[in-house]
């Protein structure tokens, strides 16, 4: 697969190929175009003189043709010194004229308006050079003239005269002038023969644009690998830190090194990845805050039974492994529904949060406590034998028994009742802390027969 970064190169290589080629070609065609004016605007400014001249003569095309021919006026004219001399000698004719080779008359490109077949060459051979005191010959008229009708009087065609030329439009014609009166038009459609030095001229040209396209082949190969890679490390960048997201590493940020759009976009990556990093953080924290929650009693701020079964499950596979002793106990308030009767259950709602901070403040940090339900709590006295875990629960029964509840009421006295049992820690079954639940909840059971505020075992 092609990377992106050779593709620009690629790109910016071929742009530069193709600038330089579309360059050549055209600033050749202009400077073909340019030499066939040269050749051609002279020749006709001199051919419009003997054309108004011929037609003044006689007052019309057809008096003047009826007359004497065009070029033997032009011929006569020039005798008499009533016509200058022409712009250029047939020693020194110019490129629209002569070819180098058999220095025949070209007139028309390959297809021109005149609808003649392509390369044809009219005008005939070039006439060879009058020896020396033989009377002057001139070559056929090099432009087509029509008249206001649209046919030719003058043409460089044998066998033109009088006919209707359509192909030939008059807005690419000169209009010919006597005495303010348009009389006539002047067409041409001849391309440039150029001779030996125009033609080393346009060699030379051509030679200058192969040495620039050269030269800029040299340099934009450079060039383009310079910017390719310029504009392929700030997308390689992009594409690494894309890469790079992951769940906790979302904020990632690259180098805004432009003000175009690549740079936008790099800002705006940033700002996307930022923000992506803030949405996850407040997400992960609002996830723990419920996975607390799920695991947390929000009335004490005790573990709920969810909690204390896993908390359990790790204590118990450390006691199955070392062989040591834990205690379940089930503890219950005696009486609870009295509170909530005599006083209301918002009391009794503080009464639940007043104990919780009481039982947590007076068991031992390796104890696990946790409010069941209702007003039960459990706890788990881990590498700890029933009878000591018997003591531990006496001494926090009495505590509460002897507690003043004064800010609730003075007159109120809470008591416990509690179930222990010890967990079987052999049995690595998956129903043993279940077994242990029922076992402790009979206890408790019967230390509510018995009496209340009392802890069985």
């Amino acid at each position: 697969m092609v990377s992106l970064r050779s593709k620009i190169i690629l790109s910016m290589i071929l742009m530069s190929f193709v600038g330089i080629a579309l360059t050549a070609l055209t600033a050749r065609n202009l400077m073909v175009q340019r030499f066939n004016e040269l050749g051609r605007d002279p020749l006709a400014e001199s051919f419009m003189i003997e054309v108004i001249a011929y037609y003044s003569e006689y007052g019309s095309w057809e008096a003047a043709l009826a007359a004497e021919s065009h070029i033997e006026f032009v011929i006569r004219k020039r005798e008499t010194g009533e016509l200058p001399p022409p712009v250029l000698t047939p020693e020194d004719q110019p490129p629209a004229l002569w070819t180098e080779g058999d220095g025949v008359l070209l007139f028309g490109p390959p297809a021109g308006p005149m609808g003649l077949p392509g390369g044809q060459r009219f005008g005939g051979t070039r006439p060879p050079r009058p020896p020396a005191g033989s009377e002057p010959t001139l070559p056929p008229p090099p432009f087509l003239v029509l008249d206001t009708e649209g046919r030719a009087m003058l043409s460089p065609i044998p066998g033109l005269e009088g006919e209707l030329v359509p192909e030939v439009r008059l807005e690419d014609t000169i209009p010919v002038e006597y005495s303010g009166q348009v009389i006539g038009y002047l067409y041409s459609d001849a391309r440039a023969a150029l001779n030996r030095q125009h033609r080393l001229h346009l060699v030379a040209i051509n030679d200058s644009w192969w040495i620039t396209l050269l030269v800029v082949v040299g340099l934009s190969i450079p060039i383009g690998i310079i910017f390719g890679n310029r504009l392929g490390a700030s997308i390689d960048r992009l594409d690494r830190a894309i890469r790079a997201m992951q769940p906790g590493a979302l904020k990632q940020n690259v180098p805004v090194s432009s003000s175009d759009e690549l740079g936008h976009l790099s800002a705006s990556f940033n700002q996307m990845s930022a923000d992506l990093s803030n949405a996850y953080e407040e997400l992960e924290n609002s996830r723990q805050l419920m996975e607390e929650m799920s695991l947390q009693d929000p009335l004490t701020q005790l573990p709920n039974r969810r909690s204390f079964d896993e908390s359990t499950n790790l204590v118990l596979t450390q006691a199955y492994r070392h062989n040591r002793p834990c205690v379940l106990a089930m503890i219950d308030i005696d009486r609870f529904k009295l509170i909530n009767d005599n006083y209301s259950h918002a009391t009794g709602d503080r009464v639940l949060k007043l104990l919780a901070d009481l039982l947590r403040a007076n068991l031992r940090e390796v104890d696990i406590l946790a409010r069941y339900g209702g007003e039960e709590f459990l706890v788990l006295f881990p590498e700890t034998d029933l009878s000591e875990a018997y003591k531990l629960m006496e001494r926090l029964r009495e505590t509460v028994a002897e507690h003043q509840w004064n800010d609730i009421d003075e007159c109120l006295r809470i008591t416990l009742s509690a179930g222990l049992v010890e967990v079987d820690i052999n049995d690595t079954s998956s129903n043993t802390l279940a077994k242990a639940f029922n076992a402790a909840d009979k206890k408790l059971y019967l230390a509510k027969d018995n009496g209340r505020n009392r802890t069985e075992c």
